[in-house]
C-alpha cells in the first residue's frame, strides 16, 4: 500500500510534483520488471512491461513540462525517498514464469490505480490547465486499460 495522499491539503505544485514522482516510480518499476523477464527469457512479459514503462515515461514528461511551465525551476517540496505505490505492483507478483495474462492483469490493476489518482487530484484543483492535463492523463489510463483488455482477450 502506498503513502496516503490527502488531496485537500495539496496545491497545484504539490499535485504536479507528486505526479512526476509517481510516474517516475512506475516507469522504473516496469523497467525493472522487463529486465527480470528478459533475464528469464520471458519475451512476452518483457515486451509488455517495456510498453508500460513507455506509457509512464510519457506521462511523467507531460507532468514535468506543465510543472516547469507553471513553476519554472522552483524546487520540489517532495523528495524521491519513499515508494508512493500509486501505480506499481508489488515486485513479488512478478515471477520469471508468469504468463502474458498475469502481466496484463498487473497492467490493468496499475492503470486503474493511476486513473483513480488523477480523478482524485482533479477534484481539488481550480487551475483549468492542470485539470485539463489530469483529465487527459486519466483518459489515457482508460485507453491503456482498453488496449490491455484487448490483449487479454487475445491471450484467452
Amino acid at each position: 500500500m502506498g503513502l496516503p495522499i490527502d488531496f485537500s491539503k495539496l496545491d497545484v505544485q504539490d499535485i504536479l510534483d507528486i505526479g512526476v514522482l509517481i510516474e517516475k516510480e512506475a516507469k522504473e518499476t516496469y523497467e525493472e520488471f522487463a529486465a527480470r523477464m528478459r533475464r528469464a527469457n520471458n519475451a512476452g512479459a518483457a515486451s509488455l512491461f517495456t510498453r508500460l514503462a513507455g506509457w509512464e515515461a510519457l506521462h511523467g514528461r507531460r507532468l514535468a513540462d506543465r510543472r516547469k511551465q507553471l513553476f519554472g525551476a522552483a524546487p520540489s517540496r517532495y523528495r524521491d525517498v519513499v515508494p508512493w505505490n500509486v501505480e506499481t505492483a508489488p515486485a513479488e507478483r512478478v515471477s520469471e514464469h508468469m504468463t502474458i495474462r498475469q502481466a496484463v492483469e498487473i497492467g490493468l490493476e496499475t492503470e486503474t490505480m493511476a486513473g483513480d489518482y488523477y480523478s482524485s487530484a482533479m477534484e481539488q484543483l481550480t487551475d483549468a490547465s492542470v485539470t485539463d492535463l489530469l483529465a487527459e492523463l486519466r483518459d489515457a489510463e482508460l485507453e491503456h486499460k482498453r488496449l490491455l483488455n484487448e490483449q487479454l482477450a487475445q491471450v484467452g
